[in-house]
């Protein structure tokens, strides 16, 4: 059984069958096919803001929080990887 998800408040509580964590494009992929193979539900969560159950899975809970920073910066415009902080831009 996987590690247990809660979110910020409290409110939403449960266990997922895994919780993946891939720190890069791979490493998703890998876990997205695994999944597929396995006829294993996967989900994504976000910052764990939310208190829907929508998030809640018996399958893959896939968290993006370690794929955090700038992959490109030329003055004007970055790009990013999804659980960077905008703020950080500034």
């Amino acid at each position: 059984m996987g590690r247990s998800f809660v979110n910020w408040s409290g409110s939403l509580r449960f266990t997922p069958a895994e919780l993946a964590e891939p720190v890069d494009e791979d490493e998703i992929r890998a876990v997205v096919l695994r999944a597929r193979d396995g006829g294993t539900p996967i989900r994504p969560v976000g910052s764990g803001h939310s208190s829907s159950a929508l998030v809640r899975t018996d399958g893959i809970l896939l968290s993006l929080d370690r794929l955090a920073g700038v992959i490109a910066n030329d003055g004007d415009h970055a790009t990013a990887w999804p659980a960077f902080r905008v703020i950080r831009l500034v």
